[in-house]
């Protein structure tokens, strides 16, 4: 039955991308996300989504109309005296407004500015340069000299190919010959950081001694109060009778100080390590969508509230080796998650479906997650670190960035094959500085939280010495005034 209807669903979906782009004129790469019934301008039809439109088709009066996102300024509700809808403010100031949804006005809404701000993006990797018999370059762009180019539209570049030659020369080989690496920069850089890092190490230490003087400040004041106690019972005694013949009958007449042992004031710095975010819509169960984040952290991954900073649902929290398979459906740019029993499956729409997936097959145990694709659906390259590292196609609106710490590409792989030897390495250099670099910056960053807290910790602290500090005071002047009574007695 699950095939049949996963047959039907595709065949459907199929079905409505074809009208979709003959209605509209599109090209093979937009397909239907989703279909509404509702009101455009006040004019009844069908309202289509795809990755980069929202269009309208009315066969009574026929109208048809186009609003591309990249043209669209700002999304906003809106409600009159029996409806409610969505306008799209475009950049020349006209207005459009789809209302009348069949209470699908939330999700319609929710739907488009979240494809508005995060625009479907879909990575294919170069190809690793490799030299070609007969000494001449490959493309640059990732071709060979005698394949087809996804930047440059396919053929031959120059027209060679085999053994013939460019009688020009390799232009981008001609560039690169006349770049130089400043690695002597670098080098500055990194000695300047690292030098940084070390007076932030050294600041810790100054920090941790001072804790420690600190604590022995705190063991001296709490000393003092113990002799004050003591002086307080035998002031006692000698201001009242009962007081002196009940001190007599103490069994513990003297009471040492307390002995405190000192803490372990050695200060940690605790590294911290960013989980990825990435924007989704979750998919409920009435099939309605809640704006959200896929958080992925080491061992686990949950589903975020962006408000809140907290689980949408308490159950929306996995470790990666819950995961049975994942599986891009047929509705296009929609994933299910699903679980080993007894977990229920977890339905989202995003726009980063092959870095989600990628991720999600790297954090894995090795080789336990399947990944299925539903027939009609675009399949995509996974299981790189190199995925998430790609930059992503972006509208002027769009926040949305990811990076893996641990993927990190070499420059000196842009390069031609025929590239400079001293080039490449100069270039590997100042990678590795570069990297130095931003894990310096990182750790200290780490540093300087660590020194916030205990500078608040510490502050907090001779807060409250000061205060016992002022009560001994207090209780050294009573107990003068208390012996100068006894003397005039």
């Amino acid at each position: 039955m699950r095939r049949m209807s996963e047959a039907k669903k595709a065949e459907a979906m199929a079905s409505k991308t074809g009208e979709f782009r003959s209605l509209f004129n599109m090209p093979d790469t937009e397909t239907v996300i989703q279909t509404y019934r509702g009101n455009f301008n006040g004019t009844g039809g069908r309202v289509f989504v795809s990755q980069n439109y929202v269009c309208f088709y009315s066969s009574i009066p026929l109208r048809s109309e186009i609003v591309p996102f990249k043209k669209v300024d700002s999304i906003v509700e809106s409600s009159g005296f029996l409806w409610s809808g969505v306008d799209f403010i475009l950049s020349d100031k006209t207005k459009h407004t789809v209302s009348s949804l069949l209470g699908q006005k939330d999700e319609f809404f929710n739907l488009v500015v979240y494809l508005w701000n995060n625009p479907p993006s879909y990575i294919s990797l170069p190809a690793e340069p490799k030299p070609i018999p007969g000494g001449s370059s490959p493309n640059p762009f990732g071709g060979g000299s005698s394949g087809s180019s996804p930047n440059m539209g396919g053929g031959r570049a120059f027209g060679g190919g085999g053994q013939q030659s460019n009688p020009f020369g390799d232009p981008y080989q001609a560039q690169e010959q006349q770049v130089r690496v400043d690695t002597a920069l670098a080098r500055t850089a990194l000695r300047t950081a690292n030098e940084v890092k070390e007076m932030g190490a050294a600041t810790l230490l100054e920090l941790q001694s001072q804790a420690e003087q600190i604590d022995r400040i705190e063991g001296n004041v709490e000393r003092i109060h113990a002799r004050l106690n003591e002086t307080n019972t035998l002031l006692r005694g000698i201001e009242s009778l009962p007081a002196y013949i009940g001190n007599k009958f103490k069994k513990d007449k003297k009471q040492p100080p307390p002995v405190v042992d000192p803490p372990d004031r050695t200060i940690k710095v605790e590294r911290t390590v960013k989980p990825m975010d990435i924007e989704i819509l979750c998919k409920n169960k009435d099939d309605s969508f809640t704006p959200a984040l896929l958080r992925l952290f080491k061992d686990s991954f949950q589903c975020i509230d962006p408000t809140s900073g907290r689980c949408l649902q308490p159950e929306y929290a996995w470790n990666y080796d819950f995961i049975d398979c994942v599986v891009m459906r047929a509705r296009h740019e929609h994933m299910d998650i699903r679980f080993h029993p007894p977990r229920d499956r977890f339905r989202l729409m995003s726009s980063y479906l092959q870095v989600i997936t990628n991720e999600l097959v790297l954090r894995a145990p090795k080789d336990k997650v399947k990944v299925v694709f539903e027939p009609g659906v675009r399949t995509f390259a996974y299981k790189d670190p190199r995925i998430s590292m790609q930059p992503t196609v972006s509208r002027a609106t769009a926040t949305t960035g990811f990076v893996r710490n641990d993927a990190r590409q070499k420059t000196s792989d842009l390069l031609s094959a025929g590239a400079d030897a001293q080039l490449r390495k100069d270039l590997d250099e100042t990678d590795n500085c570069i990297d130095e670099i931003s894990d310096a910056l990182s750790i200290m960053n780490d540093q300087a939280l660590t020194a916030r807290s205990e500078i608040i910790r510490q502050t907090e602290q001779l807060d409250r010495v000061n205060n016992r500090v002022d009560d001994a005071n207090a209780r050294i002047r009573q107990q003068n005034r208390r012996m100068e009574d006894i003397m005039r007695d």
